[in-house]
């Protein structure tokens, strides 16, 4: 679903924690974000197939797993992000991507620092999320997964 080598730089631990099937799985993160202390998180990531063809992928952080114990050194912080997938009808070399995101990054930082280092970090992600889509839609295409 998401590949380490894909991650912004500032993700410093990418790695799956259990796989609970092909399209659902928990995931572990770490990253460390300048000016905030280390932050971590557990999430699960789940795609799905609508019947239209278009694609949803939720990844949802989760408080604990058994496999990850709290670590005094970090903050656990809490996401939900939500990314609705589906080809342009006009253009069906391009996708058409809609996204919600909410972050609680834990732990005190400034708004305005963190609204800078969010508006900072904006061009990056979509540049990733575009490359992971694109690379996700060729591989669709080639497994036969994609509709004519």
């Amino acid at each position: 679903m998401v590949d380490r080598d894909q991650q912004p730089d500032h993700v410093k631990v990418y790695e799956e924690v259990e796989r609970l099937s092909p399209d659902d799985k928990v995931m572990y993160m770490q990253a460390k974000i300048p000016f905030m202390s280390v932050r971590e998180t557990i999430m699960r990531m789940k795609r799905e197939k609508l019947e239209d063809g278009s694609w949803v992928v939720t990844m949802r952080s989760m408080e604990e797993h058994p496999k990850v114990p709290v670590n005094p050194s970090f903050i656990r912080n809490e996401m939900l992000v939500v990314r609705w997938i589906k080809e342009n009808p006009e253009n069906p070399k391009d996708l058409d991507v809609i996204g919600f995101s909410n972050v609680d990054m834990k732990g005190y930082f400034p708004s305005r620092l963190m609204n800078m280092a969010i508006s900072s970090m904006m061009g990056k992600a979509v540049k990733m999320w575009y490359a992971k889509a694109s690379k996700v839609k060729k591989e669709f295409e080639e497994q036969g997964k994609l509709p004519k």
